[in-house]
């Protein structure tokens, strides 16, 4: 996805999919090619796959790749992991979202899934190539065990059908 951000004001986050309500689902997709791109203050930040407010969503086997640019290897590797986000998953103004995430591929996100504070989740059967030690923030870190964590693996042809 190639989404370039916004320039509405306060909207200015790449998003290659948001989903806003209850009931959604993203199943079989594949995202590739997220760049993170610095403002001219230095700041940036993307998000693959963004759920707002959205009680009962399904992610299901899918397969979500964060390119690094070549010009940001100078930014520090803590800016790394609250800069990029495979899942950023927001409750919404009822606080309610929670998500069901099985069956996805993570290659190159530090922090494949970030759940904002009164959000809940199944986070199971996922895999998570190069990720930080701990994948998962928020409530569902609890299900780490039940993920695969990986250091290196292979990216490339798995938005084309073959396995990671």
């Amino acid at each position: 996805a190639d989404t370039g951000g916004s320039t509405r004001p306060g909207h200015t986050i790449p998003h290659a999919v948001r989903m806003v309500g209850a009931k959604n689902s993203l199943r079989d997709s594949c995202v590739e090619n997220m760049i993170l791109t610095r403002l001219p203050d230095g700041k940036g930040e993307i998000v693959a796959v963004h759920f707002d407010a959205a009680s009962g969503s399904v992610l299901q086997n899918n397969t979500l790749i964060e390119s690094v640019d070549g010009d940001d290897t100078a930014i520090p590797a803590d800016d790394h992991r609250e800069r990029r986000f495979g899942v950023w998953v927001n409750g919404g103004p009822q606080r309610d979202t929670f998500l069901t995430a099985t069956g996805n591929r993570f290659f190159g996100w530090k922090v494949p899934f970030a759940f904002t504070p009164g959000t809940d989740g199944r986070v199971r059967d996922n895999t998570f190539v190069g990720a930080a030690a701990n994948p998962i923030r928020g409530r569902p870190a609890a299900d780490l065990s039940h993920n695969e964590q990986k250091q290196q693996g292979r990216a490339e042809d798995t938005c084309r059908g073959a396995a990671p």
